[in-house]
């Protein structure tokens, strides 16, 4: 009976190891040679993320190739090398406006067609330069700008480009914990809160089968839409956030403004932009102009397309000019 019950077990174990093997060549197979994506270790101090076991990818900007990692979600961010070596503002008169953001800054057109070229086309008073990728975050996206805002002068202009979805990434967790360091208000304080990743997290460097598995578990139980109480919760943790910043640009004359963008039309919208004026924070809805119009928008998603990327170039400098 123990011999007979050996070998059911051998068998079975053998069974699974060789497909267990041949899962893993697969993927590996898949994310070298079909994606020509790799595993990459780094970790990048300014924004916090922290890479483990990460997809390499590249993406063509310009006729170059610039090296992109995913993170937690398996959303491109650059490194931050890449992301500030072409924000150098030239050495004229007109006036700077840093732009930041996520994947709308990013630009997810040929670089030369985003909204930022565009307004240094159509005018000879302000040089804009946006800085963003998908899966920043509103903490991310200011701690990205850091390294930039020495090059603002007084009077320059520093906006944000906030998109409904950056809401919820500030509430937004995942089954591996919280993959960067993330805002949190408690009692009227405002704390930024270092990553704390799980044990999951750690348990995606085991095997490619393992980290893919993890990540499609994640993806089913990702968090979307978030009820009214949430959502009140991140507005404040953003407005407080924005807040203590906007202070301390308008500090050193450099005058910060929201641009808001891609929200969904609630009776909270509306409560939100009340408490940013509360704030006495400058800004305007390109919502107004764009709207959901699938003119302004790519045919695969959502982002704005060539005509989209000119009108809120537009839009931008109208509201700079009648500042």
């Amino acid at each position: 009976m123990k011999t007979k019950f050996r070998i059911i077990f051998s068998v079975f174990l053998f069974g699974f190891l060789t497909s267990f093997l041949i899962l893993e060549i697969s993927l590996f197979i898949y994310s070298y040679l079909c994606l020509g994506k790799a595993k990459v270790y780094e970790f990048d101090n300014q924004t916090g993320y922290n890479f483990k076991k990460m997809i390499l990818s590249k993406k063509v900007i310009s006729g170059e190739r610039i090296s992109f990692i995913t993170d937690n979600f398996g959303l491109r961010v650059p490194s931050i090398k890449e992301q500030t070596r072409n924000s150098v503002f030239p050495d004229d008169n007109r006036t700077r406006v840093l732009v930041v953001g996520d994947s709308f800054a990013e630009g997810q057109t040929n670089v030369e067609y985003r909204f930022d070229y565009v307004m240094n086309n159509l005018s000879h008073d302000f040089y804009a330069s946006a800085v963003g990728c998908g899966g920043f975050d509103t903490l991310q996206q200011i701690k990205v700008s850091e390294p930039l805002l020495n090059n603002l002068r007084k009077d320059d202009y520093f906006i944000l480009l906030t998109c409904g979805n950056d809401f919820g990434d500030i509430l937004r967790k995942s089954i591996f914990g919280r993959s960067k360091p993330y805002l949190e208000l408690k009692n009227g304080s405002l704390k930024i809160t270092e990553a704390n990743n799980n044990l999951l997290y750690r348990m995606r460097d085991i095997s490619y089968t393992i980290g893919y598995a993890l990540q499609f578990w994640d993806a089913l139980h990702m968090k979307f839409v978030f009820d009214e109480e949430e959502t009140r919760r991140s507005h404040d943790i953003y407005i407080t956030y924005i807040s203590h910043v906007f202070n301390e640009l308008s500090s050193r004359g450099i005058r910060p403004k929201i641009v808001f963008h891609s929200l969904n039309k609630t009776s909270l919208t509306d409560e939100l932009f009340s408490k940013v004026r509360s704030e006495n924070i400058d800004f305007f809805n390109l919502d107004n102009f764009l709207g959901n119009k699938q003119k302004y928008l790519l045919d695969d998603n959502f982002h704005w397309n060539v005509e989209g990327n000119k009108l809120v170039a537009q839009k931008i400098l109208s509201f700079l000019e009648n500042d």
